[in-house]
């Protein structure tokens, strides 16, 4: 019988930390949404769809259309419980960049290397690692630069990839700042605890900066 009390304290301990951690995650994903309705990326937005309407509407409507897509998406993730697919994540990349090309013209240019998309991630995992290339990594270079997103797959796992050839930074120096990088710590715990996976960050300064996601095919929900 005390064997049996143990057993069942130790079951409700565990489940207690288990909705810790649900919530912790769930204000996570909003903490990711909220940061990624920026005023700045709504003003340029707004701006550059503006002055389009003077001399190419069409272009004007397709891009509020997109727009309003993106910001869908993103309130969207935040009721969203579950994982989505890849595929899904990878079209509100799409239309993110397709508004930042629109701003950027040619000093950002965009490659697509995706070799598998019908697996399973949290939403709003990825995209903020694709945002953070074009706001730290190409946007402070005067002459631009490439993005680049692939995805490939191995018996035992997905991977996913964001390398950019910005700036770069330092990685000691990203650790010693004293600031909280919402959105990165953020994808790291829940790519870990929804899909057992990984976030890797290598970068050099002047020479841009590769994130990696790794995501089990066992364990994958």
């Amino acid at each position: 019988f005390s064997l049996f009390l143990i057993y069942i304290n130790v079951q409700k301990e565990e489940q207690i930390e288990l909705e810790k951690k649900r919530n912790e995650l769930t204000q996570a994903q909003m903490d990711i949404m909220l940061s990624q309705i920026q005023p700045h990326f709504i003003y340029n937005s707004l701006a550059t769809i503006s002055a389009l309407c003077d001399f190419d509407p069409r272009l004007a409507q397709d891009a509020v259309e997109r727009f309003s897509s993106y910001l869908k998406m993103n309130l969207y993730s935040i009721k969203c419980k579950d994982n989505i697919t890849f595929d899904k994540e990878l079209e509100h990349i799409q239309t993110y960049l397709w508004l930042e090309q629109l701003r950027f013209d040619n000093r950002l240019k965009i490659n697509y290397d995706i070799q598998c998309s019908s697996f399973q991630v949290p939403p709003l995992s990825v995209q903020p690692i694709v945002e953070n290339a074009v706001k730290h990594g190409i946007c402070p270079k005067p002459e631009g630069g490439e993005i680049t997103i692939s995805s490939k797959q191995t018996d035992k796992e997905y991977i996913i990839t964001v390398k950019d050839n910005g700036v770069g930074f330092s990685l000691d120096a990203l650790k010693n700042d004293g600031k909280v990088h919402i959105g990165t710590s953020s994808v790291k715990d829940r790519i870990q605890y929804l899909c057992h996976g990984s976030v890797t960050i290598n970068s050099e300064i002047n020479k841009g900066t590769t994130v990696t996601i790794c995501i089990p095919k066992k364990r994958t929900k």
